[in-house]
């Protein structure tokens, strides 16, 4: 294998312990032929499992942290156990409101063994964070296991956040599990480890933070030249290369169209009954973009899942585009992202906007920046973007503020 970690240092570390582990059950160890649930399970005295978004498998539907809970509940000891697991577990993305001390005091140790995707607004590095304030209000000491960002960590992307932002969020007790805590550019180019120490820096956490260091990785690398199997980050993103599509339509999930949640491919495919394919591809060709290329899609979203699903025309024929990446070297997904945003404003003035969440197959709901400007964690682009400002003005003031991040 290219890349490893240290399965003896991650035991040793939780032996005879009662462990809190944040993960979402996907975190394979190759060498040891298990995930790192499985590894600490068998080293640490106890183990509780602490989740995020997705459950503690990685295995449910986005937005609704909380979705299953009910129903692993022990009847008689209101604990929420996990039948395959085989053990207690708890749900962290919902403290981020309000977060519960008393969640994690009874634990000796706190593993943060969480995937990344690389982009902004992905949460499970959200959960991180608030596990480690968490652990420094009650003097307990953390782990982090060090995962690949499996969008490479060589290039930095997209806007730098206002940092007023967050900060009104918090004076007025809007705070969710998206927030990590410290200004990230859309894509950072970081590991989970690097992350997690931008926290405790950032946000003055007095807490004692130790890493399990990846061995033989380095920045040039995406997750195809790690050597390690993927296994899905969550429900929607099915393989690698979604990994790198994410950060080309992730703002997608704010807008009037189809990101194909639902669809044999979410994220690499944009669409809408009202679409005219021929129409957005010629004008997504013309752009020539580098390590892109457009082809035309055609797809149905299903109704998948819970009310935690995304709905977005569910059952009915949307027609669009499908993102291929033909070099993910050259590929810059802020440039991709701006593009497609500015061209279906362009060819849909009507119809294409920035809308709120849905849950209920509300496929025409009200206009609302809210969900983009979480997202952007700025409250300007969606409004420019609206305003139908270009691709190049937008994006110079991107990469001047992506340059500033990497010189920090």
């Amino acid at each position: 294998m290219n890349v490893t970690l240290p399965i003896d240092e991650i035991i040793a570390a939780v032996q005879g312990r009662k462990v809190g582990l944040l993960t979402n059950g996907v975190f394979w160890l190759e060498q040891a032929g298990d995930d790192l649930t499985g590894v600490v399970k068998r080293a640490c005295r106890e183990l509780v499992v602490l989740y995020g978004e997705h459950g503690p498998r990685g295995c449910e539907g986005g937005g609704e942290p909380s979705s299953r809970k009910s129903k692993r509940l022990d009847a008689k000891t209101r604990i929420e156990l996990d039948p395959y697991l085989r053990c207690e577990i708890r749900n962290i993305a919902a403290l981020a409101k309000d977060p519960d001390l008393q969640a994690i005091s009874d634990l000796e140790l706190l593993v943060v063994g969480m995937p990344d995707i690389g982009c902004r607004h992905y949460t499970y590095k959200g959960a991180g964070s608030h596990l480690m304030a968490m652990a420094a209000k009650l003097g307990k000491s953390v782990i982090v296991v060090d995962y690949p960002n499996p969008v490479g960590g060589e290039l930095v992307e997209g806007n730098y956040p206002d940092p007023i932002f967050y900060k009104n969020l918090e004076a007025q007790g809007k705070r969710t599990f998206l927030w990590f805590g410290a200004p990230l550019t859309y894509r950072y180019g970081m590991t989970m480890a690097e992350l997690m120490l931008m926290a405790k820096d950032y946000l003055k956490l007095d807490v004692d933070l130790r890493v399990i260091k990846l061995q033989g990785w380095r920045r040039e690398m995406y997750w195809q030249d790690t050597g390690w199997p993927y296994l899905p980050l969550d429900p929607s993103i099915y393989t690698a290369d979604t990994t790198l599509a994410f950060q080309c339509t992730g703002l997608f999930q704010g807008t009037s169209v189809s990101w194909g949640i639902g669809a044999a491919n979410p994220f690499e495919v944009i669409g809408a009954p009202w679409i005219e394919d021929d129409r957005l591809l010629e004008a997504l060709r013309r752009r020539n973009l580098p390590g892109v290329t457009w082809l035309r899609a055609h797809f149905v979203p299903r109704w998948v899942g819970e009310r935690t699903t995304w709905k977005r025309w569910a059952g009915q024929v949307c027609n669009g585009v499908k993102l291929h990446v033909t070099d993910r070297r050259a590929l810059r997904a802020a440039q991709v992202q701006l593009t497609l945003l500015v061209e279906l404003f362009r060819l849909y003035p009507d119809k294409f906007r920035f809308v709120v969440h849905t849950f209920t197959g509300d496929n025409e709901p009200e206009r609302d920046h809210w969900p983009t400007d979480h997202r952007l964690e700025d409250e300007q682009w969606a409004d420019r973007l609206e305003a139908g400002e270009g691709v190049d003005t937008i994006l110079a003031e991107w990469q001047a503020a992506s340059r500033k991040f990497e010189e920090m």
